[in-house]
């Protein structure tokens, strides 16, 4: 017999963590996405792309990425113009 989940207990969780991370965000300035500040027991800057690579590599790596998901994409003949625009 498997579990059931309640679902006020998943709503409060959800909640709960929205209000965690609310005001806890910044741009991502290569994705234009936003971005957690802080996690709750990571140490989220050891990932910040900037402490491996200078500006312009980053920016050469980000320009080669979103052209390959662009070449990925040409396979998808029905796949939405928005999604390809996004990119």
């Amino acid at each position: 017999m498997s579990e059931r989940l309640n679902p006020r207990i998943v709503i409060d969780g959800i909640e709960k963590r929205l209000r965690l991370y609310s005001g806890n965000k910044s741009f991502d300035q290569y994705f234009g996405t936003m971005r957690p500040k802080k996690v709750p027991g990571i140490n989220i800057e050891k990932y910040n792309t900037e402490n491996f690579y200078n500006i312009l590599q980053v920016e050469e790596m980000v320009k080669d990425l979103r052209n390959e998901r662009r070449e990925y994409m040409e396979q998808f003949e029905n796949l939405d113009s928005k999604i390809k625009e996004a990119v």
